[in-house]
């Protein structure tokens, strides 16, 4: 009244002459409002107990109203909020009030779901609230240093997700039970319509980049100030640290939930993303994971090539360095993808196994058991709304990427594939985790979602895999590097998919692959894991299917025959070594499988016949046959001997070494007598093709080899052939065998011509050997001329280092599965070896008296 004069109606007000005058007016009643809106915060039981009606604290009412629609009755804006903190009349009263906000902020995002229409909004208050634009950084501090921030009595991710405000927020994500049921609850088998299903996974992925985008906003503001930045740091250090038992192979139920870390980690990767895109690999310090004192779960896994004792030495004493945000994030950042995005795969393939069984099962049209299907499928498209995601996928490959080439900078890589002979510590200190990491996402993508895979380039990821396969010393763990030929196999072409080539085009690959995936043939025969025998078999299946996906190109071939003809260098005979162990793998599989094959072909004959006294006795009888086993086993012996028939042909030299041709000559003599001899038929099984049986196909396969390894050494093979005492039959040779290719010819052009080229091996074989025969038993041999080890008579004898003397081969054979004198156990090779000229020379008179 006094700078305005008396405004005593409605009506005068609006005829105020100026805008400025009406504003004034309304600054002024705000500015009550505003105190009084304090003074009810301030000393709430004075208004509360004339309101009896009122449930809610007077903060509730304020978050309420924060919350609300401009257009709702209560709503109260942003800027209101503002006001009332900055008429707090000191620090005080300033953290009084906000600590109790923040309490009933919490209380409300407790409440909260993905499908919570408000979702955005409460977040956008905390995004207000620590603009520094705003408020400085008055009430980020306030926040950090709130009990429902962190604090010491929360001791793991279930408790920090529960008890922590930020926990409340980052909980917000598809895979909750409320949002699956929402989401997907109305969907039945009976009726799925996929235009509607992808519209819905879509709609749950655009909601979760609104949540995660304003949950990055809130991270940002917190890691912005200096004195701010390092309780963030702290925050994320406890969310890795108390979720360490969720990289576990059983967790104990006390980590965060899927959600949570899944948030979590996109965040992580969006604040890493400004560091990954600077390709500045020097700015990451190496030894923060063994370094750092908030997370004691880094020092404690598995190294990349050294042992935790010896990386834990190697640090102590050595001083600390400051790390920076930068190093922090990016390790934070690395272990939210092992936490989150690896561990939701594995979930997800559970489901889909799940998923599989009860709708394949023998209930599986019983209404219980749709329902439970139709939750599994729920939960199938809840997964694949995250996993699947574009912009999550992106930002995974970004990181990986940077992952891939700061590894590869960390070794010591440039452009020589031979790196330094001494492992840089930082390096093999550095967690395994990281670097299985690249594999298990690419193995996972290019099979679920083989789509998403094209559109990522992938030469960094196929250059660090190729570089350490060749560099086996760098990684300590065979089975870690047997995860690359799985991860290789995804990129070549297969039978239902031409299109992937991008390994096939890759420079270094055409260059050194094919030494790195010989080498690592031969490493994982010889580990020290329990369960090495069967473990092996996997890797070399996916070894031997990439071998086959880049057959095609001359430059792997070429690799192929250029290794070849090392094979007489002693120094390592690396290519002989793999040789011997593919024939010996062939040799196992397709043994094992046959005899498994002989039990089932039993079994059901006797189911026929009904001659089992009770059902009991069937099913355990059925359940002793091994068939997964089976299907496994005949899967890789298919692959290696399709494998054998390539390198048959066009790499023959390994075949004309008289170790590996009396191996093959024999292993192929026994399983042809098996396929196509007397015992044949009790191969024959119901369903072949379950197992991946083809026995037509597998004897074509087996012929081929024949014919292949009789053109590139004939003489030598033929012998090998005739002289295989345990397998080799002339009327099997003769007549069997071509009577069965003629009844394959006659439905398959493609081989009309193998009756007629068998019958001419048949009858090579026949007349080269006819004057080898020897008119002696091995009871004639005499002592000095007897090799030790096998009781055959020796045809170049050789002395080993303790003065033993045996033939040539049998010590050759032995030196290609171990690297010890078979006598003394002391290291030796080939070099050691000294041949006995005039012993032989003996020998050979004495087989010249003999025939």
């Amino acid at each position: 009244e006094k700078e305005y004069g008396s405004v005593k109606s409605r009506k005068e007000f609006k005829k105020a002459p100026t805008k400025d005058y009406r504003l004034s007016v309304l600054d002024t009643l705000r500015g009550v409002i505003v105190n009084y809106a304090n003074l009810l915060l301030t000393y709430p039981e004075s208004f509360l107990q004339k309101d009896p009606e009122l449930k809610l604290t007077p903060y509730r009412l304020l978050i309420d109203g924060l919350l609300k629609d401009s257009s709702k009755n209560r709503y109260i804006s942003r800027s209101f909020l503002a006001q009332l903190i900055e008429v707090q009349p000191s620090e005080d009263a300033l953290k009084s009030m906000m600590n109790q906000f923040f309490y009933a902020y919490y209380e409300v995002a407790c409440k909260l779901t993905l499908n919570e229409p408000h979702r955005e909004t409460i977040l956008l208050i905390l995004s207000f609230l620590f603009d520094r634009k705003q408020f400085q950084t008055k009430i980020s501090s306030i926040f950090v240093d709130h009990p429902l921030f962190l604090n010491d009595s929360i001791t793991n991710g279930k408790e920090l997700e529960k008890y922590t405000i930020l926990g409340q927020l980052f909980k917000m994500h598809a895979t909750e039970k409320a949002v699956i049921r929402d989401s997907f609850g109305d969907i039945k088998i009976s009726s799925i319509n996929r235009d509607d299903m992808r519209s819905r996974k879509q709609y749950l992925r655009k909601s979760h980049e609104n949540v995660q985008q304003r949950l990055k906003e809130i991270c940002r503001h917190l890691a912005g100030p200096a004195d701010i930045r390092p309780k963030l740091e702290k925050w994320f250090a406890a969310v890795v640290q108390l979720n360490d038992g969720r990289t576990k192979m059983i967790d104990r139920g006390t980590s965060s939930s899927e959600g949570f870390l899944s948030n979590f980690m996109v965040v992580s990767m969006m604040l890493a993303a400004p560091i990954v895109n600077k390709h500045d690999y020097s700015m990451v310090i190496p030894s923060f994971p063994m370094q750092t004192t908030d997370m004691d779960c880094l020092k404690e896994v598995a190294k990349i090539g050294t042992t935790i004792p010896n990386a834990r030495d190697y640090y102590v004493g050595k001083p600390v360095p400051e790390f920076r945000f930068k190093t922090k994030i990016f390790f934070f950042a690395l272990r939210s993808v092992i936490m989150g995005y690896a561990k939701s795969m594995e979930h997800y393939m559970e489901i889909m196994q799940r998923l599989e069984e009860t709708m394949h099962g023998e209930n599986s049209r019983d209404p219980a058991v749709l329902r439970e299907a139709e939750i599994f499928l729920h939960h199938r498209w809840a997964y694949e709304s995250v996993l699947y995601d574009e912009s999550i996928v992106f930002l995974l490959f970004s990181l990986l990427e940077y992952l891939a080439k700061y590894l590869l900078f960390q070794a010591g890589y440039k452009n020589s594939i031979n790196l330094a002979k001494e492992v840089p510590m930082d390096f093999a200190s550095l967690p395994e985790e990281f670097i299985e990491l690249i594999p298990r996402i690419l193995i996972f993508l290019g099979r679920a979602k083989p789509d998403l895979l094209r559109n990522q380039k992938v030469d960094t990821f196929l250059e660090l895999m190729i570089v350490f396969l060749n560099n086996s010393h760098y990684i300590n763990n065979p089975y870690v590097r047997a995860k690359f030929p799985e991860a290789f196999a995804i990129f070549v072409p297969t039978e239902r998919n031409h299109s992937n080539r991008q390994l096939l085009n890759n420079a270094l690959s055409q260059k050194h692959l094919m030494f790195g995936i010989m080498k690592l043939y031969v490493d994982i025969e010889h580990t020290d894991s329990s369960n090495a025998f069967f473990q092996k078999f996997s890797p070399r299946f996916y070894m031997a299917q990439t071998i086959r996906g880049v057959w095609s190109v001359s430059a792997f071939r070429q690799q192929f025959k250029e290794l070849s003809l090392t094979i007489t260098s002693s120094a390592d005979r690396i290519f002989l070594k793999f040789f011997n162990t593919v024939i010996t793998d062939a040799i196992y599989l397709l043994d094992e499988s046959l005899k498994i094959l002989i039990s089932i072909h039993e079994f059901e004959k006797k189911d026929d016949r009904n001659m089992f006294n009770s059902p009991r006795e069937r099913d355990e009888a059925e359940q002793s046959l091994n068939t997964q086993q089976l299907k496994s086993s005949l899967l890789l012996a298919n692959e290696t001997l399709l494998m054998m028939e390539l390198l048959s042909k066009d790499v023959p030299e390994p075949f004309k070494n008289g170790v590996m041709i009396d191996r093959v000559a024999a292993m192929m003599n026994y399983f042809l007598a098996t396929l196509a001899g007397k015992k044949c038929q009790t191969l024959k099984v119901k369903t072949p093709e379950q197992y991946h049986f083809d026995p037509k196909k597998l004897l074509v396969t087996l012929i081929s080899i024949y014919f292949n390894l009789s053109h590139s050494n004939p003489d030598a093979f033929y012998t090998s052939v005739f002289a295989d005492k345990r397998s080799y039959d002339e009327v099997l040779f003769s007549k069997s065998v071509p009577d069965i290719l003629t009844r394959i010819a006659s439905k398959d052009s493609r081989v009309s011509s193998f009756p007629d080229r068998w019958r001419q091996f048949a009858h090579h074989i026949q007349t080269i050997t006819s004057l080898e025969e020897d008119d002696f038993d091995d009871d004639d041999i005499p002592s000095d001329f007897e090799d030790p080890i096998t009781y055959e008579l020796m045809m170049d004898p050789v002395k080993l280092p303790d003065g033993s003397i045996v033939d040539r081969r049998t010590i050759e054979t032995h030196l290609l599965n171990s690297n010890q004198n078979p006598f003394t156990k002391q290291l030796m090779t080939m070099d050691d070896v000294v041949p006995q000229p005039d012993l032989k020379q003996q020998i050979n008179e004495w087989l010249v008296d003999m025939r």
